[in-house]
C-alpha cells in the first residue's frame, strides 16, 4: 500500500485529493511535534498580573509561529518528495 501511494505521489505533477491530504497530515503532525517539544507554549508559573500578560502573549505569538513554521516546513518536505527529479525523465 505505502508503494502504491508513493507511485501515485510521484507520477501525476497535478495535485490530487490524496496530495492534499498527505501535505496536511505533514503539517498537523509537524505542528503537534512543535507543540510537544514546546511544552505546548507553557511559559512560566505566573505569581502576579504582569507575568500573565505576558505570559498570554507568549502564548499567541508561540501559537502563530508554530502555523508558520508547520505551514513552511510541511509544504517544503512534500514538494520537495512530491516533484524531486529521479532520474526518470529525459
Amino acid at each position: 500500500m505505502a508503494e502504491e501511494i508513493s507511485t501515485k505521489l510521484n507520477n501525476d505533477p497535478k495535485l490530487s485529493a490524496l496530495d492534499f491530504l498527505t501535505w496536511s497530515a505533514i503539517i498537523i503532525v509537524l505542528f503537534i511535534i512543535y507543540l510537544v517539544i514546546g511544552n505546548f507554549g507553557n511559559y512560566l508559573e505566573q505569581i502576579s498580573p504582569i507575568p500573565e500578560r505576558v505570559g498570554e502573549l507568549y502564548k499567541v505569538t508561540f501559537y502563530a509561529a508554530g502555523v508558520i513554521f508547520s505551514l513552511f516546513t510541511g509544504s517544503l518536505i512534500f514538494l520537495t518528495i512530491k516533484f524531486w527529479d529521479r532520474g526518470r525523465g529525459d
